[in-house]
This record gives C-alpha cells, sequence and structure tokens, in this order.
C-alpha cells in the first residue's frame, strides 16, 4: 500500500490512499468534503454500518495520531468508492443531500437503459452485484419475517 497524496491531516495519515488497486479517502477527508463541523464525528456513523460496510469490501482502518492537541488515539477509517457512497447517503447532511440526488440521477438514467456497460466483463460485475443485491434483499427479508414472527408469539404469550 502506497500513499498517493501527502498528508494535510493533523492524524499523521495521508489523506488517498491505494490499496489493491482501488483508491481509498481517509473518513475525515469525507466528512469535511460532506460539510461536519467535526469531522472525526463520521466515525460513530462508520461504526454504526460497519457489517454492511464490510459487505462491500475490507473496510480497512488504521490508528491515527491524537493531533496536536492530545488526545486519546483513534481509529481512522479509509473507505472505498462504494463504502463511500453507502456514507453518503447515510449522513444526511446538506452537501450529502446534493451529492446523493446526483448519484441518484445517474443510476436511473443507467437503470432505464440510457447508460449500458462497456463490456462483457462489466456486465458481468453488474450482473454480480445485482444478484448479491437480490441475496441481500432476500436475507433482509427473511430476518425481518423472523423477528416479526418472534414479536407475535411473544405478545400471544402476553395475552394468556
Amino acid at each position: 500500500m502506497a500513499a498517493i497524496v501527502t498528508t494535510t491531516q493533523d492524524t499523521g495519515l495521508p489523506d488517498l490512499i491505494e490499496d489493491g488497486g482501488e483508491v481509498r479517502v481517509l473518513d475525515t477527508i469525507l466528512a469535511e468534503r460532506l460539510g461536519y463541523d467535526r469531522p472525526r464525528d463520521i466515525r460513530k456513523l462508520v461504526k454504526r454500518h460497519r457489517e454492511a460496510l464490510g459487505g462491500m469490501g475490507s473496510l480497512l482502518h488504521r490508528g491515527a495520531n491524537p493531533g496536536p492537541k492530545g488526545g486519546r488515539r483513534a481509529t481512522a477509517f479509509y473507505l472505498t468508492e462504494v463504502q463511500t457512497l453507502f456514507i453518503l447517503a447515510k449522513s444526511e447532511t446538506a452537501r450529502a443531500n446534493v451529492e446523493l440526488a446526483y448519484v441518484t440521477q445517474v443510476f436511473t438514467e443507467f437503470r432505464r437503459g440510457n447508460l449500458v456497460a462497456r463490456d462483457a466483463d462489466t456486465q458481468a460485475r453488474l450482473d454480480a452485484y445485482q444478484a448479491d443485491r437480490q441475496a441481500r434483499l432476500a436475507r433482509h427479508l427473511e430476518e425481518k419475517e423472523a423477528r416479526e414472527d418472534a414479536l407475535r408469539f411473544l405478545n400471544r404469550g402476553c395475552r394468556r
């Protein structure tokens, strides 16, 4: 893994890195671009969605220096493009809403067939993503149904 942009952060970490042929962005850089008043707060969001992010690829993290004012060492995350888009959707800042609207419009055009895969390999990846999406949705629905069944069962027991 090699740093591709020099650090501008007081964490001692580079803003962007290359990992396995993919560019990753430091969480606090994303937070600044999204208008967070306290960029480190984005880490709470990343941690809350750790499982989902891990399903999109490894969730790369590094120890971050506490900064010039001292404090505790922190865990900084480097997000892939897909993970970044997920956090974008979850961050609920005004800037994120603008960016999310743009991404949604592009994907809508793709879904309508106005954008097409450039080759068979790309189409195969898109098909694999769709299959993974369908599997995740099916698991989600199964889990939801199991929770609802459990609640119905518990509620019947309380009425007796």
